[in-house]
């Protein structure tokens, strides 16, 4: 759905509405907001392959992410890498002994993306494994940022059947929260909104090739 659907909406139902400029830029922030979770939505897949240089043990996921499979101005932007990991085909013989099995983490930790298109999510691995200098060896299990919202026409990533609830609940909770230092929307509604999305699109995806 279009963001302008959103906001004709949010104009009619709010009444004396000045100018639907500041609209666009509430819409993105409430956007980013819910999706800025680990969610499938944003997870990207296939699971992109992690550029790594011998002697290097941290990395700006953003520059590390190979994005040459995307079209130019649509690589992700990364806001978290759970694991990198070495998949089975890549593995010593005797590592393989199971079709399928868990991925074992190679990182020491990451420092997730706090805003959209600052590059701040790092990625760092443990002393003990230096990953070497590749470019298809390793693969990162990472979820993006949701792409931003700079005209109307665009079309937004919240599912079109959260958008009157949970997304039209949040630009109101913002609304009221700039002008009275409080919100007063339905803070049940709200709620239960963002549990049923958290149930249908928050889970994780499994740790498993």
């Amino acid at each position: 759905m279009q963001a302008r659907s959103l906001i004709d909406t949010l104009i009619d139902d709010l009444g004396s509405v000045k100018s639907r400029t500041p609209f666009l830029g509430l819409v993105n922030n409430a956007q980013n907001q819910i999706l800025g979770v680990d969610n499938r939505l944003m997870l990207v897949t296939p699971d992109p392959y992690f550029r790594t240089t011998a002697g290097v043990y941290t990395y700006v996921a953003n520059t590390a992410i190979r994005t040459d499979e995307y079209p130019d101005g649509d690589a992700p932007d990364i806001r978290n890498v759970i694991c990198v990991y070495v998949p089975i085909s890549q593995r010593a013989p005797w590592l393989r002994h199971r079709g399928v099995e868990r991925i074992t983490s190679i990182l020491a930790g990451v420092v997730q993306s706090a805003v959209p298109g600052a590059d701040d999510c790092k990625v760092s691995f443990r002393k003990s494994h230096d990953p070497g200098t590749t470019t298809d060896t390793h693969l990162a299990r990472a979820y993006r940022w949701p792409k931003q919202l700079t005209d109307e026409d665009m079309q937004m990533e919240v599912p079109e059947d959260f958008v009157y609830t949970l997304l039209y609940q949040t630009v109101m909770m913002m609304l009221e929260r700039a002008h009275y230092g409080a919100a007063e929307v339905n803070m049940g509604q709200y709620r239960l909104a963002q549990n049923d999305f958290l149930v249908k699109y928050g889970t994780p995806v499994p740790l498993s090739e």
